[in-house]
Formats: C-alpha cells, structure tokens, sequence
C-alpha cells in the first residue's frame, strides 16, 4: 500500500485547512525581477526584513525552508546585477564618434560629396588661420629683424588691456575642445568591424582625421595667442579674438549645416544623420587604464583627465604671457624706427658750475670736480647747444646680459665725431636722452648736474611733454621745458639719421634713398647705415650744401689763408655738428700731413655757429715740422663743445639758415673775448666781416 505523500496544508480563506498546492506566483516573481535592486547591501536589508515578518506572521511555519526560498531570491538578484555591469561595461567601452567634419571625413568615401566637403571646410579653416598669423607676424621696413621684433609685441599695456589679455587666455583654454577631442584618440583603438557599414573607414583615414583635427587647432590657439600678445586695445583684443574662435569652430559650423540639409548633395545629410549612431572601441590600453567600472565612473574619470588636460594648456599659456610681461617690464621689447638721431638743443645756458665755488656745506648733493669749479670760477655756464651732436640707442646690460635700461626704455648716449661713444668720464660726461617715468616724459641729463639736492625728477635739464612713447621715434619738437635756474619754453630739433634703402623694396637702381633725402645712398659694408651723398650735398642726411673743398678766407685785416676740407678717409669729409671741417694749409695737392708755415687754424661749427680754433698747441709735428694729420684727427674724433680746454678765438653770428655754408657771406664775426663780455651782441664796434672764396667753380643746388 503507497504511502500517501504529504502536503502542507494552506488556509484557503474560509476557515478550513486544505490540501491543494500553493499558487503559483512565476509571473509575480518576474514582475518583481524588473524593480528588484542590484544594490548588495538593499538585498541583504530586504533579505533579513523579509525574515523577520515571515517569523512574526508565520511563527508555526518551518525556519529552514523559509531561508532557502529567500537566499534564492538574493542569488537571482546578483545574477541580474551582474548583467546589469556587463552591459555598463560594454557600453564604456564604446566611444562615440565626434559630431564634426573630421569624423566626416573618416567615414565619408573617396571621392564622394561627403569627402570633398569635409576637406573644402578644412582648408579653408587653414587658409583663413595662416592668412591671419602672416599678416600678424608679417615683418615690415621698421622691424631689425630680431626673434622678439617679429611677434610684434608692446613694449607695455596699460592694465585694463593685461587684464582682458588673461580673460582671453582662460576663453581660448576651455573653447578648445577639439584639442581635447583629438587626444582622446590614443584611448581608442581602430575598429575594423566599422568596415562593414562604412567601407572606407579605414586606419589610415581614421589617423588622419585625427591628425587634421590637431592641426587645426594647435595653429588656432596659435592664432589666437598672436592676437592676445600684440593687443593694445581691450575692444579690439575681443573683436579679433572672437574672429580666430568663429574661424576654428568653421568645423562645427560646417556640420551642422549639413545635418540641416542646407548641402545641395542628400549625401552628406545622410552621412551625418547616420554618424549619430556610430562607436568605437577602446583600446586594449582601455582595461589597464579603466578597470572594470561602471559608465558614471568612467564619464567622472574622463571629465577628470579633460580637467587635468585644460589645466596644463592654461598653465603653458600664462607662463607664456608672464614671460611677455616681464620682456616688457625689462625693457628688452620695443620697436624703434630709428636707432641713430642728430639732435640740435637750444642755446639757453644754466649756471650750473657757479654752484661748485659755493660754500660746500650748502651744496653738500654736488660733487664737483677741480674742473668743474675752474669752470665755476671763469663764470662759465652750461650751454646746452653745446650738446647737440648725433645721439645713439643705447641699452644698460647688467652682468647676466639682462637689459635694465632707465624705465623699461632704451637711452639715447651722445657719440663723438667718430660715431664712437664718448668714454664715462666724470669730469666730462656726454648728453643722455632717457624717460623719466617719475616726470612722465623723455628727459634731458648730464651725469652730476641737478638742479638741488631734493629734486626727484631724474635730474632733467630738458623735458618733453608728457608722454609713454617708448622710443624717440615720435617725440614731439615743440613743448619742451627748459631749465636755466627757473623753468623757460624751448624747443628741440630732433632728426632721424638711419638710412632706408629703397631699392631694396624693389625701387630702380637709380632711386635715391629717403634716409639720405633723396641726395645720396645708404652705404654698405663699412658705411652701413649711413648715407653717401650725392655731389654738392654734404651732412650726415645729405641735408645740406657742400662746402668748398678749397677755400681763401680773408678777416679784420689779416693775411689772407687758404683752408682744405678736412676728411676722415678718402671722400668722407669730417663732421662736426653735421657740418665740414677746413684746416689751413699751404699745400692744394694730397698730403699725409699738413703743411703750414703759420699758426694751424680750423674753420668749423661750434655750438650754434661757426668758429676759427686755434689747433697749434693741440696738433702734434711731425720731425719734419709738419702737422700731423693723425693728430688732427684725433682732436676732432674725439671734440666735444662743452669739454674742450681751449676755446675759439673768433666766432660769427647764428644763422639758423639749413642750406648754410661756410662761405655765406654778411654776417659778422667777433673775436671770442668781446662775445663773452658783451652779452654775445655784435656791433660795428666790435666786429667785422670775413670774405671767403671757393678754389673751384661750385654752386649750391639751392
């Protein structure tokens, strides 16, 4: 006889204990698969809760099988959770083509609408970008040609202007998104099942697009930097800057016009609505650098390293502009259209060396030397017109080779007649043009003169209006402050000296160049930079008429003496002033020494108008009695109006006349003596009239 099989019995809901088998609750438990948690520890919750209730409810039911029906339900939820990582997994490591005309032109074929397309969007992207940065860094006629010369940067800004250029640098960082994109390549690998919907996918076109899309922009952060570096302006730094950032986004642009279907080719529309559902896989690098992380973990690592990228590019290009600030702040970045000047001063005088006699404890700021106090002593003041001559860029270079020039700016040094710069001497220190950012102006010095010893104004003698000019360049002549021990109105006369060769900007060879006034050329090798004037134009400029090469002067009764032009070497006359120099000399042919059987006198311009010096006790003789010629040149490479030991012995009235020559006749001449004691007035008294005649025939052009 069987033994009948036990079963539970159930409450059916009336009452009564039945037989019957449980219901079946398979559609229950798959409806509440689909909200069950794939959270461990929420299982685990629900797990012990469920426990808990069935033991309160079910207190006569059996404990064992109630745990067994419930670690069940636990292991079905870690089967799905683990479906549920695979699938996330899965999906992190798929990347998702850029919307762009790069990964266009990875999918699009050959040849195709598609094809042509994206590459006509990329050159012109290119074509605009490099246009815009040759025209930035194009060099023209006023640039030296330096590294620094051709970006074209300001020697400062003013603030507002530094800080819109950092606001442009952080906008350029975190627009450049493609920078980012075209790096995120090496995380992804070539997927040749892409072969299969888009048949020239292949390797090759995926490194290029990539490539193309570097390049595009790395040349406009490129740009972009150019602009940033060379603006002056805050409205124009952003008007140019959002142009460079509308050139590099062309690429974006360009897609989604033809997304739109504004492209004539369907073509195209197709291919970008299509590129909407297409990815790659990550590289096999992918696990190493990744783990086996979940899609929100992976997109917070990606957003981390696009962080770190954007960091690093903004760290690059602000040390960039704070190597730019500090050039500026240096003074080693400015742009001079002329290095070399003939500056004219003012005649006004300043008793300054009257100061050196005084008492000493009320003058103790002043450090005069014997000389000086000489100076003092003969009544002697400072003239300023005694200082013009030819002035130089000069820069202060410490040890390092840094350049800490006066107030970020270079200074202009006086050179001697040899276009050499005077040697630092205290007793006899040349002229210097510098700013002075305390007066805001360019200044005129001389090394130990000052007005007092409380005067905090770098010690200028002459002072240009206000300005920030950072050269000479476009210093105004008119304006200028002038100290004569109150402070007067002047002016200075300021002109450029450094030649531009014309033909080399593609003029006929036989164009005259403007540096030299169209009278001359600018000389090569040796005499680069300087002009050979044509025949009968003489002067540093070719700005004036020559003077004889011979002369007969006759004065006050004296016996007439015949005078030669004075040159430094063959066809290049000795200037003074920006003026010829004549010696007297017995002989008219060549010699290498001069002949005279009287006192050795020279003719030239001295100060604001001509003078006859004695030159005998300053010349040295040769054995033979002669004058030395080297000697002669020796006094006047190195003249200097102001420091001169001897003095002339006969001057002549001031013409300020620019086509003036030695030989001009009706003015008046007076001896050197009478000019200092009567107030430098010529009277009929006191002066006389000098006769000049040329040995050769000669006409002045004007």
């Amino acid at each position: 006889m069987d033994q009948l099989e036990a079963r539970p019995t159930v409450d059916d809901g009336s009452g009564s204990l039945s037989n019957s088998p449980p219901p079946d609750h398979t559609d229950d438990k798959n409806k509440s698969d689909i909200s069950v948690s794939v959270d461990d520890n929420t299982a685990t919750s629900h797990l012990e809760k469920g426990l808990s209730t069935r033991q309160n409810s079910c207190v006569s039911k059996d404990e064992d099988n109630v745990k067994d029906m419930f670690e069940g339900a636990l292991e079905e939820v870690h089967e799905d959770k683990a479906l549920v990582e695979d699938r996330e997994i899965d999906n992190a490591a798929k990347f998702e083509l850029h919307n762009d005309i790069f990964s266009m032109l990875f999918l699009a074929p050959y040849g195709s609408a598609s094809f042509f397309y994206s590459m006509m969007v990329f050159a012109v992207q290119i074509t605009i970008l490099i246009l815009a940065l040759v025209n930035k860094l194009e060099k023209s006629d006023d640039d030296e040609g330096t590294f620094l010369s051709i970006f074209k940067i300001p020697a400062r800004n003013d603030p507002e202007v530094i800080a819109s250029q950092f606001f442009a640098i952080i906008i350029a960082v975190f627009v450049s998104t493609d920078v980012v994109d075209s790096l995120e390549v090496f995380l992804i690998k070539y997927d040749e099942t892409i072969l299969h919907d888009y048949p020239d996918a292949t390797r090759t076109k995926w490194i290029l697009s990539n490539v193309l899309r570097f390049i595009e922009v790395f040349i406009g952060i490129a740009v972009a930097m150019v602009f940033i570096v060379q603006a002056t302006d805050v409205l124009d730094l952003f008007l140019d800057f959002t142009a460079v950032l509308f050139v590099s986004d062309l690429d974006n642009v360009a897609y989604y016009i033809a997304n739109k279907g504004y492209i004539v080719a369907e073509s195209v529309q197709s291919l970008t609505e299509s590129m909407l559902d297409v990815t790659m896989c990550q590289n096999e690098r992918f696990d190493d650098i990744m783990g086996e992380m979940t899609r929100k973990k992976q997109r917070r690592r990606m957003l981390y390293k696009r962080t770190v990228f954007y960091v690093i590019l903004l760290i690059l290009l602000v040390m960039m502009m704070f190597v730019v600030f500090y050039l500026q702040d240096m003074g080693i970045i400015y742009t001079s259209k002329c290095e070399n000047f003939q500056i004219n001063l003012p005649p006004e005088e300043y008793a300054f060396f009257e100061k050196c006699i005084k008492n000493k404890s009320d003058y103790e700021w002043m450090q005069c030397s014997d000389s000086w106090k000489a100076k003092g002593e003969q009544g002697s003041p400072i003239n300023f017109s005694q200082f013009s001559g030819v002035y130089k860029m000069k820069t202060k270079v410490n040890s390092e080779g840094i350049d800490i020039s006066y107030d970020g700016r270079p200074h202009y040094a006086q050179v001697s007649p040899s276009e050499g710069f005077y040697p630092d001497n205290r007793d006899k220190p040349s002229g210097i043009f510098r700013y002075c950012k305390n007066e805001n102006a360019w200044v005129f010095t001389i090394e130990g003169v000052s007005k007092g010893a409380n005067a905090n104004d770098c010690s200028w003698l002459l002072k240009s209006p206000d300005t920030e000019a950072d050269t000479m360049d476009d210093l105004p002549e008119e304006d200028w402050k002038v100290w004569t021990g109150a402070i007067d109105e002047s002016t200075v006369d300021i002109t450029c000296l450094d030649c531009v060769d014309t033909k080399s900007n593609g003029a006929p060879d036989q164009a005259k160049d403007s540096g030299c006034n169209f009278r001359g050329e600018c000389g090569e090798g040796d005499d680069l930079g300087t002009c050979l004037c044509d025949s009968g134009f003489t002067g540093l400029t070719c700005s004036r008429c020559s003077d004889c090469l011979m002369q007969d002067l006759e004065y006050d009764n004296e016996p007439q003496r015949t005078f030669k032009r004075l040159d430094r070497s063959e066809d290049k006359p000795m200037l003074v002033n920006d003026r010829q120099v004549h010696v007297s000399n017995n002989e008219t042919g060549t010699s290498k020494n001069w002949v005279s059987d009287k006192p050795l006198l020279s003719f030239f311009y001295w100060n604001d108008r001509y003078v006859l010096w004695d030159l005998e006790e300053i010349v040295n003789k040769t054995d033979n009695g002669d004058y030395s010629l080297d000697s002669i040149l020796d006094f006047f490479n190195s003249f200097h109006a102001a420091w001169e030991e001897t003095e002339p012995f006969l001057v002549r009235e001031v013409s300020m006349d620019r086509w003036e020559t030695q030989e001009k006749a009706g003015l008046l001449w007076t001896d050197y003596d009478s000019f200092k004691t009567q107030s430098r007035v010529f009277t009929a008294a006191n002066s006389f009239k000098l006769t000049s005649k040329c040995h050769e025939d000669r006409t002045c052009p004007f």
